[in-house]
């Protein structure tokens, strides 16, 4: 690997972020119909130039929130998700290395 290769995957920033509901939404099916909205959404917007990994877990209270790593800052992200749910999300910069 060159030097210039090594040097910008050490500069690549990957964005964790969290996502949840207001609702409490229990069903895998339902959540999964806001996450695709949201995702169609950035991906329209983004052009799709965009990889994520997510996975989803249920909070205390029962309701499913989403942990997701997506490769570049998409600064739409959050807004969109509030626009579709109304729900609360976190974000996290994450660099790995």
């Amino acid at each position: 690997m060159c030097k210039s290769s090594r040097d910008n995957l050490f500069l690549h920033f990957f964005i964790n972020i969290i996502i949840t509901f207001k609702q409490n939404i229990n069903d895998v099916i339902e959540a999964n119909k806001y996450f695709k909205k949201w995702i169609q959404k950035l991906q329209y917007r983004y052009g799709g130039d965009f990889k994520y990994v997510r996975v989803y877990e249920y909070q205390r209270r029962g309701a499913i929130h989403y942990h997701l790593i997506i490769d570049r800052y998409l600064e739409l992200a959050i807004p969109y998700w509030l626009k579709v749910v109304g729900g609360m999300a976190r974000v996290f910069w994450t660099n790995f290395m």
